[in-house]
């Protein structure tokens, strides 16, 4: 199966223009029409589906198995899989997935890797619990430094945008998934 490159910059662009609005358009309108979020399902968020999004948005195509605990896949509240909307979940896609669908690797922060369009996850010391997508990198002076910005979203009204990662969650540990592509 050909490997194909996902537009990251476009990722970084829809990340930024949808973070803050009360309803957030599609990553891709042709694969998924509408929206739906998270946050209005009880004691659930809307971050990793807020980057799916993004990753739909950069070009790649939804891995439909059927079964929610395998592929990337939503099409409604009653058929999606875990990795959609879980932080956990969507780790173990990305940097396991051999099939259809986006694929990465899990890089240090920061690294040689670490580029626009990658993801940063949260841990708070027993979960990971945020997803955000790399959107920039601060400048200070005019030069570039190699802290990431990042942008996600929680709920209508609480998001990041261009926020420095280290800021958000300080202190806390973070992983870098480095998208690769899909296929």
């Amino acid at each position: 199966m050909p490997q194909k490159t996902l537009n990251k910059s476009a990722m970084a662009r829809w990340a930024v223009a949808n973070c803050s609005k009360a309803k957030p358009t599609s990553g891709n309108p042709n694969v998924l029409p509408d929206y739906y979020d998270f946050s209005l399902i009880s004691d659930s968020y809307d971050c990793t589906n807020f980057v799916s999004h993004a990753v739909l948005a950069g070009g790649a195509p939804m891995s439909y198995s059927g079964s929610p605990s395998s592929g990337w896949y939503f099409s409604g509240l009653n058929y999606r899989s875990y990795s959609w909307s879980g932080v956990v979940s969507f780790y173990e896609f990305l940097v396991g997935n051999t099939g259809t669908g986006p694929f990465g690797s899990d890089t240090e922060l920061c690294g040689s890797g670490c580029e626009i369009g990658d993801i940063i996850q949260f841990f708070n010391g027993s979960v990971w619990r945020h997803s955000t997508v790399i959107t920039g990198f601060a400048e200070q002076d005019g030069i570039a430094k190699r802290e990431p910005l990042v942008t996600g979203r929680t709920a209508p009204g609480v998001f990041n945008l261009n926020q420095p990662q280290s800021t958000v969650y300080p202190g806390e540990r973070r992983r870098v998934i480095h998208l690769i592509g899909y296929r």
